[in-house]
């Protein structure tokens, strides 16, 4: 996920980590790091959705994921630090 930033903006992406954090590390933090422990419900769990409902339905056509990821990348290096 982090190559669609860096492909796409460029030197604005250059603190995209590229390395995936281990989930023994990552259920590790949830216990000492208030901002991590309201992960901790969701590490290790699939959580793939699809929108093949609301095609289906609504004749809704969703965004393509790199759209959407580098539109969300912006925005984030929109916010003050």
């Amino acid at each position: 996920m982090a190559a669609i930033p860096r492909e796409r903006l460029g030197e604005r992406a250059a603190k995209v980590p590229t390395r995936e954090m281990p989930m023994l590390v990552a259920r590790a933090l949830t216990r000492v790091d208030p901002e991590m422990r309201g992960l901790r419900m969701l590490l290790g769990r699939n959580l793939d959705a699809t929108s093949a409902k609301a095609e289906r339905v609504l004749g809704w056509k969703a965004r393509s994921i790199e759209d959407t990821i580098v539109d969300t990348a912006e925005s984030l290096l929109g916010l003050p630090e």
